[in-house]
């Protein structure tokens, strides 16, 4: 687990708000200016990563995402989850800037870096998906907009046929319905996710003024066939890996959320509350029972990268 701290916003530094914010190398400490008479004024939380001010998204690739794609060629799934509240530089972390790109992007680029180096016995194909989870639905945001005449995001719902999570024994978890599109190179990934943004979910709140409204989801699948050699035959593995930017975790006092707005965020905090809850039972050694992997959309469709082959 790693945790980003981004700068003060111009929002905040009009409003002359200052950070609580401490780094050392392994822990933050969070200091509470007014506590409540009941409440610790400093808070002192420890992580696997810090990243402060000064980290680049080049040492956040490096230390978080390229392990997955060692992992990908290896044939494991894995997934990189971006979680924060609203406004919080989630987005900015997992996408990037054409002048600073994120994590995705650097996954794309490292990964045809790689298979550009694979020995002539070995043969690769990559395809990806774009899909959101807005409201508990899921929405394919590569669908063709002018076949499905779709005019907005969030007239999705009804303007497509609903995407359904599936199970197969040769296939695994998949998205019934969901489109793919083969890939040759990072640059048609960082296309098509320009196509999807276009048509994710965002309204303005309180705290953000583009806050997206629904979990989007980047899904990258690799195949490796593999060339008999000596006695060993010719083989196959697939991998894929899940680069999700969560939608924000929020209050609706704090947003100002009312009407349609409020009911994306109280879909967007139970979702969130249901991931928290899977992890916490993965992570509990006491636990040797049910996952509840079924109770959101996201952790069913995350179930094997977060507890399976992963």
């Amino acid at each position: 687990v790693g945790v980003r701290c981004r700068p003060l916003s111009k929002t905040e530094l009009d409003l002359q708000q200052e950070s609580i914010v401490q780094f050392t190398e392994t822990s933050i400490l969070l200091t509470n200016p007014n506590p409540a008479p009941s409440e610790h004024s400093e808070h002192i939380l420890a992580f696997d990563h810090i990243y402060g001010l000064e980290a680049t998204a080049v040492q956040v690739f490096e230390e978080m995402a390229s392990p997955l794609v060692d992992a990908l060629f290896e044939g494991f799934n894995g997934t990189i989850l971006a979680y924060g509240q609203t406004g919080s530089g989630k987005t900015h972390s997992m996408m990037g800037s054409k002048a600073d790109p994120g994590v995705i992007p650097r996954v794309a680029v490292d990964i045809f870096r790689r298979i550009g180096k694979l020995g002539t016995e070995v043969s690769a194909t990559v395809t990806a998906s774009y899909l959101q989870i807005y409201c508990e639905e899921l929405q394919d945001l590569l669908a063709d907009s002018k076949k499905d005449h779709a005019a907005t995001t969030r007239n999705l719902l009804t303007a497509h046929a609903q995407l359904k999570i599936r199970r197969d024994p040769q296939r695994g978890t998949y998205v019934q319905g969901l489109k793919e599109r083969a890939l040759t190179s990072s640059d048609e990934l960082e296309h098509l996710i320009e196509q999807g943004n276009a048509r994710r979910a965002v309204a303005a709140t309180k705290m953000n003024a583009t806050s997206s409204r629904s979990h989007a989801v980047v899904l990258i699948n690799m195949e490796q066939n593999f060339a008999a050699h000596g006695t060993m035959g010719k083989r196959r593995i697939s991998s894929k890996c899940y680069l999700v930017d969560l939608a924000g975790s929020e209050r609706a006092s704090k947003t100002g959320a009312e009407g349609e707005t409020l009911k994306e965020a109280i879909a967007i905090n139970q979702s969130l509350s249901a991931l928290g809850n899977v992890i916490n039972a993965l992570t509990d050694p006491k636990n040797k029972g049910h996952i509840p992997y079924r109770s959101s959309k996201l952790t069913h469709l995350l179930e094997e990268s977060l507890g399976g082959n992963s």
